[in-house]
C-alpha cells in the first residue's frame, strides 16, 4: 500500500495496489492519478453507496488457489440497469475484476487480450470469434461510470460513455466482456462464480440476512431496508433492495418510479403516474421463503401476458432477492402452477428451431410470442415499464423449462423448474389453492419412476404366476385321453353314434375335457353330445353346440365309473341332402391342464403397463394441444 495526500483537499489517500495508477479520495471524491513523481486530479466521481452489496473494500477471497483482496470498485450503468465492478489485487502481484450484476458474480482473474472488433459491430443473439473462442453475443450497449471508490487501474471519469458487449462462450464455460474503453478494444474472459465459492472473508453484514455458508463479516451491520415516500401518492414505501433496484411500482397507486442513489440515500421520481393499476399478489411483497436451502424475499412482481388468437393469457412473475445470492424468479401461470426460475450463466447448445440442449437434456420448443408487461409492483433491478415487450420462446423437458427473452439490446436465457402449489405454500408460509389444467413443463403424473416400478412389478408377478401355474399343471395334471372316436355321416336323417365304453378313474381330480369336431355346418345339422354313466344312469352335457358344431367344454367333479359317449346328429329337413360324407370326432380327456387362467394372468400382466402407457400418452396429448405445435 502506498499512502499520500489528496492534491485537491489534502486528505490522506492510499493506493492499495502497488501498480495501480489511480485512487478515489474519500473526502472530496476526486480521482487522483499518479504521474511520475506527482499526483494529478483527473476529475470527480460520486460516492459509492455503502449498502449496495455484501462485497466491500478490504474483503478477501481465493480463486483457483490465488488469494485476492478487493481494493477498488466502479459503479456502472446503462439505460436499463446498474452494476458493480470490483477491482481485485492478487497476492502474486497481478490484478483482476469481480463483476456483480444481472443476478450473477463474474470473476475475471486474468489480463484482457486486445481484439480488432468493436462492440458496436456485434448484434445480440449473434456469434463472434474473439480471442480464439466462439462467443454468443448476449448484450450490446453503452455504459457510464456513476460512482467509484478505492484504488483503480485507471482514472475513473464520471458519465463518460463506453460501448461494451457481454458474451457467453458456446461451450458454456466462459463469460466475456468486450470493452471499447481501450484502443484496440479489450476482451476480458472469465466465468460465473458463486460468492460462496470464492471463500470470501470480510463481507458486509446486512441486517436481517444470514447465509448457510457465508459467515465471515467485517464492519458494522448495515440496515438493508429503506423507506421513502411515493412522489405520486405520498404513501410510505419500503425499499428492500436499495442500490440494486432501479425501478419500483408503487404498491398503493401503481405509479412507475425511477430510483436513484445519492450517496447512502435513495430518491424516487415519477416516470408514469397511474391509478388503480395495483394487483393482488398471492405472495405479498416482503414475504420470505426458503428454496433449495436459501432464503429469498419477494421484492417485486409483474403481471405479464401474451396474445394468442386475440385472447390475453396472463401470468405473474415474482422477483426474489437475497443480497448474498442475487436474484431469482417465481412464476405463477394464472392456473396455480409455479416455476422456480434462475438466470442462466450460459447459452444452451443447439438452441435453434424446435430443440435445445442443456446439461445433457433435450428440450422441445413449446411456445413463442410477445410478452407484454401489464402491471408492476415493488422493486426491480432493471427499468421495467408497463407496456414493455420482449420476444419469448419456451422449451420444455418436464419438469424443466428453458426460456429466452429478446429485446433490442440483449438476449436473456433462464432455467425454470416446476413447483407444486403445496411446495410454494410450505416454503413461503402461505395458503394456495389447487392447480388447474396442465402446465407446459409439469411432470407427467403417469411417468413417475415409482409408478412404472409398481406396474412392472405387478406385471412380473403375474407373469411369474402364470408360468408357475403352467409348470405346476404340466407336472401334476394326468392329461390322459380316455376316449377318442370318429364317425362319418351322410346327413340323410337323424343319427346317433356311441363311443366304445371308457372308464373315468377314481382320483382326486375328477375333471374331464370334452371336444367335438365336425365337418357339418350349423345350417346343415346340429351335433349334440352327452356322456352317460352306465352304472348309475347319470348323464352329463359337457358342451353347447348352439352356435356351431365345433366346440369344447369341461366337466368338474364327475362321478367315477364306466361311461359311454353319445353323439346325436339332428338333421335340418329344409336343407338339401349332403353331397358326400361328413366326419365327426369326439375326444374325452381326463385331467387336461387348464390353460385359461394362464392366458388370463398373462393378459392382466400386460394390462397394467399398457394402461399406464395410454394414460401417459393422453396426458402428453393434452399438454401439447396448447402449444404452437398442436395437431
Amino acid at each position: 500500500m502506498i499512502s499520500s495526500s489528496c492534491p485537491s483537499c489534502g486528505s490522506p489517500i492510499s493506493f492499495r495496489h502497488g501498480s495501480a495508477p489511480a485512487t478515489v479520495c474519500d473526502a472530496c471524491r476526486s480521482t487522483v492519478v499518479r504521474e511520475l513523481d506527482s499526483l494529478v486530479v483527473a476529475g470527480r466521481v460520486s460516492a459509492f453507496s455503502r449498502d449496495l452489496s455484501p462485497v466491500q473494500l478490504g474483503a478477501r477471497g481465493n480463486v483457483d488457489g490465488r488469494d485476492f483482496q478487493v481494493v477498488g470498485v466502479l459503479r456502472k450503468a446503462r439505460e436499463d440497469v446498474r452494476w458493480n465492478e470490483w477491482y481485485l489485487s492478487f497476492s502474486d502481484g497481478t490484478d483482476g475484476w469481480l463483476g456483480e450484476g444481472h443476478g450473477f458474480f463474474q470473476i475475471f482473474p486474468d489480463r484482457p487480450v486486445p481484439v480488432d472488433v468493436r462492440p458496436e459491430r456485434l448484434g445480440p443473439g449473434g456469434r463472434a470469434e474473439l480471442g480464439g473462442i466462439t462467443w454468443h453475443v448476449i448484450e450490446v450497449a453503452t455504459a457510464r461510470v456513476v460512482a467509484a471508490d478505492g484504488t483503480l487501474p485507471f482514472a475513473a471519469v464520471q458519465d463518460t460513455p463506453t460501448p461494451y458487449a457481454d458474451l457467453r462462450s458456446v461451450d458454456g464455460s466462459k463469460v466475456g466482456t468486450l470493452d471499447a474503453e481501450d484502443t484496440p478494444p479489450s476482451l476480458w474472459a472469465g466465468r460465473i462464480v458463486a460468492l460462496t465459492a470464492l471463500q470470501m472473508e470480510g463481507l458486509r453484514a446486512l441486517h436481517g440476512w444470514v447465509d448457510p455458508v457465508l459467515s465471515s463479516f467485517a464492519g458494522p451491520e448495515v440496515t438493508a431496508v429503506r423507506t421513502l415516500g411515493c412522489p405520486a401518492c405520498g404513501a410510505s414505501l419500503t425499499l428492500r433492495a436499495p442500490g440494486s433496484a432501479v425501478r419500483m411500482g408503487c404498491e398503493y397507486c401503481g405509479s412507475e418510479l425511477a430510483l436513484d442513489e445519492v450517496s447512502d440515500s435513495t430518491t424516487a421520481s415519477v416516470l408514469e403516474a397511474r391509478e388503480a393499476q395495483v394487483f393482488k399478489l398471492r405472495l405479498p411483497l416482503g414475504t420470505r421463503g426458503e428454496l433449495e436451502g436459501v432464503q429469498w424475499e419477494v421484492i417485486g412482481a409483474m403481471d405479464r401476458y401474451v396474445v394468442v388468437d386475440y385472447i390475453e393469457y396472463h401470468w405473474t412473475e415474482y422477483f426474489l432477492y437475497n443480497p448474498y445470492r442475487g436474484f431469482r424468479w417465481l412464476v405463477e401461470d394464472g392456473r396455480g402452477h409455479w416455476s422456480y426460475v434462475k438466470p442462466m450463466p450460459s447459452v444452451p447448445a443447439s438452441a435453434g428451431g424446435r430443440r435445445a440442449r442443456f446439461k445433457g437434456r433435450t428440450y422441445r420448443h413449446y411456445q413463442g410470442g410477445q410478452a407484454v408487461v401489464a402491471k408492476v409492483k415493488g422493486e426491480f433491478n432493471w427499468e421495467v415499464r408497463v407496456g414493455d415487450r420482449a420476444g419469448t420462446d419456451d422449451f420444455v423437458a418436464p419438469p424443466y423449462m428453458l426460456s429466452i427473452e429478446r429485446t433490442g439490446e440483449e438476449v436473456n436465457w433462464s432455467h425454470g423448474e416446476y413447483k407444486t402449489p403445496d411446495e410454494i405454500a410450505e416454503a413461503f408460509g402461505v395458503r394456495l389453492g389447487r392447480a388447474a389444467g396442465i402446465c407446459p413443463h409439469a411432470p407427467n403424473p403417469y411417468d413417475r419412476p415409482e409408478q412404472s416400478r409398481r406396474a412392472w412389478t405387478f406385471t412380473t408377478l403375474l407373469l411369474l404366476g402364470a408360468v408357475g401355474l403352467f409348470l405346476f399343471q404340466a407336472v401334476t395334471a394326468a392329461d390322459d385321453v380316455i376316449s377318442s372316436s370318429s364317425w362319418s355321416t351322410s346327413g340323410q336323417g337323424e343319427e346317433v353314434f356311441l363311443t366304445e365304453p371308457f372308464e373315468v378313474p377314481d382320483t382326486r381330480r375328477k375333471n374331464l375335457y370334452v371336444e367335438v369336431e365336425s365337418q357339418l355346418g350349423r345350417t346343415e345339422a346340429q351335433v349334440q353330445v352327452a356322456l352317460m354313466n352306465t352304472s348309475d344312469g347319470s348323464t352329463y352335457l359337457p358342451l353347447s353346440t348352439s352356435d356351431g358344431n365345433n366346440a369344447s367344454g369341461r366337466l368338474y367333479d364327475v362321478t367315477p365309473g364306466p361311461y359311454v359317449g353319445r353323439v346325436e346328429v339332428a338333421r335340418n329337413p329344409k336343407v338339401p341332402p349332403l353331397a358326400g360324407l361328413k366326419s365327426i370326432q369326439l375326444l374325452v380327456v381326463h385331467d387336461r391342464p387348464w390353460r385359461s387362467p394362464i392366458f388370463l394372468l398373462a393378459f392382466y400382466a400386460v394390462l397394467a403397463p399398457l394402461a399406464l402407457m395410454m394414460a401417459k400418452g393422453a396426458f402428453e396429448t393434452r399438454r401439447w394441444s396448447e402449444s404452437d405445435h398442436a395437431g
